[in-house]
């Protein structure tokens, strides 16, 4: 709606949350009485059409606009050709999705179908958690910063840094993790659908670069280069799809894989042409991200291996996410202190002064270790030249530590 889109330009999410917030607790309580009343289907009818009329409520009143009588064709014009684009562009989407749905039904059975649905919603749920909030709030800021080039690469260096941080770890976790947390949270009999999600979350960290290329696109205009990554996109994607269909539902996840993967190079080709940022700067701000993930992933593999034989499985699976989760913000502290600092920032309350109180502890600790080691090397290089020689002045850097 109109309103939800100027609280997104006016990066007003914290009203939006409520907004959500208070839909969501409306429609639950709905829900909840409905279903004790015995409603039946109708419990999840009632429990939509609260959600949206609340929501919508909430968001109408937290903007100060309202719709006029007069009607500009001149914008609506403008507002056409831009609007069929990005529509264009979702629907591609959504026949892909149907698509792939109706393929894997038709020629691999309904069971399959069950387990494919079961990862793709379940990353798609992780996707909506993290990765499109990130999306969304980029949107706004590139649309604000599109009149200043130098600030837009800025802007999008930084997107792109916090979802190497924050996004793109998860995904990695998650793939890693799944043959022992897909059971332990749903059961053993979901256990075939196990590869696929393992699958979809390494899609799901190449969809986090490549969707926030296309909200710069979207940002700064670009409709139209979006619309023709999204066909390509599907294009290889379907027909990765019929060559990849006999190895069953992980040839089809591959499949998917294999075509987002292919259009990776040609988005940040379309980037380089529009706003002179090269694929170079995202891999780099990966690289110690991942390498803490790692870290952090053979910690909790670890701790769950000496763990699983004393305690009940469901305390091993929180232990082992807990571990991973501590060890990868503190090696992330070591690695690059300041970037999780300033990332702190956009997080609420108490975890935001701690992950900043931590960055900024390690940063002290590097300077005066920096500082220490520049005062040894003074030392040294004194020594060296008024000892009698080099074995002097190393024995000496040796046996009297720094101050």
């Amino acid at each position: 709606s109109v309103p939800a889109a100027l609280l997104r330009r006016e990066l007003d999410y914290k009203q939006l949350a409520k907004c959500t917030v208070a839909a969501n607790l409306t429609s639950g309580a709905v829900a909840i009485s409905l279903a004790v009343l015995g409603a039946g289907a109708w419990t999840f009818v009632a429990q939509q059409l609260t959600f949206q009329l609340v929501g919508a409520v909430a968001i109408w009143r937290s903007v100060s606009w309202r719709p006029a009588r007069t009607v500009s064709l001149r914008h609506l014009r403008e507002l056409a050709g831009f609007s069929a684009k990005v529509t264009l562009s979702k629907l591609l989407e959504f026949v892909e999705t149907r698509v792939v749905d109706m393929v894997v039904g038709r020629f691999l059975g309904l069971v399959a179908l069950g387990h494919y649905s079961l990862a793709f919603r379940a990353n798609q749920a992780v996707t909506q958690l993290l990765a499109a909030p990130l999306w969304e709030s980029a949107l706004s800021r590139f649309a604000r910063l599109q009149q200043d080039p130098r600030a837009l690469r800025r802007a999008y260096l930084e997107s792109s840094n916090f979802s190497s941080i924050a996004v793109m770890p998860v995904f990695i976790f998650l793939a890693v993790a799944a043959p022992w947390l897909i059971p332990a949270l749903l059961g053993a009999q979901w256990t075939h659908g196990i590869v696929a999600f393992q699958v979809l979350a390494v899609l799901g960290a190449v969809r986090t670069v490549v969707f926030l290329n296309g909200s710069l696109l979207q940002a700064t205009g670009g409709a139209g280069a979006g619309l023709a990554l999204a066909g390509i996109r599907v294009a290889l994607s379907l027909v990765c799809v019929a060559l990849l269909l006999r190895f069953g539902i992980p040839g089809v996840t591959l499949a998917l894989l294999i075509g987002q993967s292919l259009v990776v190079p040609l988005s940040f080709r379309i980037m380089n042409a529009r706003h002179h940022i090269d694929a170079g700067a995202a891999i780099r701000s990966a690289y110690r991200p991942l390498f803490a993930a790692a870290v952090a992933i053979a910690a909790s593999a670890m701790v769950r291996n000496f763990l699983a034989p004393l305690i009940a499985p469901s305390v091993t699976t929180l232990s082992s996410v807990a571990i991973w989760l501590a060890v990868y913000v503190l090696v992330l502290a070591l690695v690059m202190p300041r970037s999780l600092a300033e990332h702190a920032r956009s997080l609420p309350g108490p975890a935001s002064d701690w992950l900043r109180s931590l960055g900024g502890a390690v940063l002290r600790l590097r300077e005066i270790a920096e500082l220490s080691a520049l005062d040894w090397g003074a030392r040294a290089m004194a020594n060296f030249a008024g000892q009698a020689g080099p074995r002097s002045a190393i024995r000496q850097v040796l046996v009297v530590p720094p101050d």
